[in-house]
């Protein structure tokens, strides 16, 4: 059973919203009959649309009110009189409090079919727009398949340890002792973690980050109280005993302080020791390989971002004698497997720090027609001086959350043959394909990227033709 604790920190907003919440507790006996989008159960009562948690259409549940409004209410299950017949047992223990995966007990088909009718629920509602062809799901393993997570380290006022995720709404911890979809290289650090934890003094470390590759797994330790070099020594020890011939080389580092509101410079990381260093982890792309800081963004999903690239290759098909654009570029993700087919590449990113890391990997993969440029593609004024770049055969896009409006909004200047859109939001990039589509591309495949396995998170891929 998961242990809670109230965190001290938490606003008087979030106390207020919380009371609200409680305060309203009436419960319904409901009857579902589909998702929603984001995979809630939905129900009707009066004409008014319910959106309940941990529902399943076809069973017939007892929920509590969460939050009512005007046009709709939020809920929870509450009690499951009818259950579904596809309704599976979640593998994680703390399911139910974890605010992380939070549709374990949907099985993993009907999570794909759920995040590809909400792409096409939101591009037909929003933009009036379907796909000429609908691409297969790109998935992989739906559990263990994370590559990096950050723990939340706590103390209760009687100096408990609490170790794992925030509660899905709220800022308090739920200890953990294994998480079912952390990569099991990572997921086995984890008691020693806790282990080495339990022999500090409480309140020295806030945060312990995890990364891996299928060749090295770091460990990153925040703390903001030092910790003596006896305490780093025993903590290595510890993780030193995990590696053999079934687990990567696993290094170990340290980041003291606290950063200040208005910086935008990480802390130095440190060694064991307590020497400054600026390291490097790499994977591999095909033939490729991409180097990257332990807090560099990185896609979570080491297997499906290789599905990812490759259906991106085929669906943008570069040739040799065309001139591609990778737009919000990060390290060079796609615009290095693209450079091997095209006649040259242009990489845009916004991150200077992003742009420094993409330079050094074509320069250690020996790619020369591949040029990297620093601009901030939310100004309108810098997307405009991207007609510079001449003729565009290929536009690659892969935004953040905020998608790519902007972009969208002034493509006839760059006036690109084709699109390859990538997006990790489904409700901007249906936004973002409406005003494409005003502007004279058709959207001619579409496909879901199952990113995050037993979330309700969804991640797209479309290409549009001029």
């Amino acid at each position: 059973m998961p242990i809670y604790k109230p965190s001290s920190r938490r606003s008087s907003k979030a106390r207020t919203n919380e009371k609200s919440q409680t305060t309203q507790s009436q419960v319904l006996t409901l009857t579902i009959t589909g998702l929603s989008d984001d995979g809630r159960g939905l129900a009707d009562v009066d004409g008014k649309k319910i959106f309940v948690k941990g529902a399943l259409p076809g069973e017939t549940v007892d929920a509590f009110i969460s939050q009512s409004h005007r046009r709709y209410s939020e809920a929870k299950v509450k009690t499951i009189h009818k259950p579904s017949q596809d309704r599976q047992q979640p593998l994680c223990p703390v399911f139910k409090h974890c605010g992380g995966c939070s549709v374990q007990y949907m099985p993993h088909e009907q999570q794909l079919t759920f995040k590809q009718q909400a792409v096409l629920s939101q591009l037909s509602r929003w933009a009036g727009l379907a796909p000429d062809t609908l691409l297969p799901p790109i998935s992989q393993s739906s559990y263990h398949y994370r590559q990096r997570i950050r723990l939340s380290v706590d103390y209760a006022r009687n100096d408990d340890l609490f170790m794992g995720f925030r509660e899905e709404g709220s800022r308090r911890l739920v200890n953990i002792e294994h998480c079912a979809v952390l990569a099991e290289s990572l997921d086995v650090l984890l008691p020693l973690l806790r282990q080495w934890l339990l022999e500090l003094p409480p309140r020295r470390v806030s945060h312990i980050e995890l990364v891996g590759t299928p060749t090295h797994s770091g460990v990153l330790v925040r703390h903001v109280r030092p910790l003596s070099l006896e305490q780093r020594q025993s903590l290595s020890k510890l993780l030193a005993r995990q590696q053999d011939s079934q687990h990567p080389d696993i290094t170990l580092w340290f980041q003291g302080g606290k950063k200040a509101r208005d910086s935008m410079e990480d802390l130095a990381l440190e060694s064991v020791d307590g020497d400054t260093v600026d390291p490097r982890l790499h994977y591999a792309l095909g033939d490729l390989s991409l180097s990257f800081h332990p807090q560099d963004f990185i896609q979570a999903n080491a297997r499906v971002n290789q599905s990812m690239v490759r259906q991106a290759m085929t669906l943008m098909a570069p040739q040799p004698h065309e001139h591609i654009v990778d737009l919000f570029c990060g390290m060079g993700n796609f615009s290095l497997p693209l450079a091997t087919l095209a006649q040259r590449v242009t990489a845009v990113e916004g991150v200077a720090s992003m742009v420094e890391r993409g330079q050094a990997n074509a320069y250690v993969n020996q790619i020369n027609n591949l040029q990297f440029l620093a601009r901030d593609l939310a100004d309108e004024a810098a997307v405009g001086e991207l007609t510079a770049l001449g003729e565009i055969d290929g536009l690659l896009l892969d935004p953040p959350r905020s998608g790519a409006k902007i972009i969208s909004q002034q493509i006839m200047k760059l006036n690109p043959k084709r699109i390859v859109y990538v997006s990790c939001d489904s409700a901007t990039f249906a936004r973002d394909a409406g005003i494409l589509a005003g502007q004279g591309y058709r959207l001619v495949q579409l496909g879901v990227i199952d990113m995050f396995p037993q979330t309700p998170h969804i991640e797209v891929m479309g290409k549009f033709e001029r």
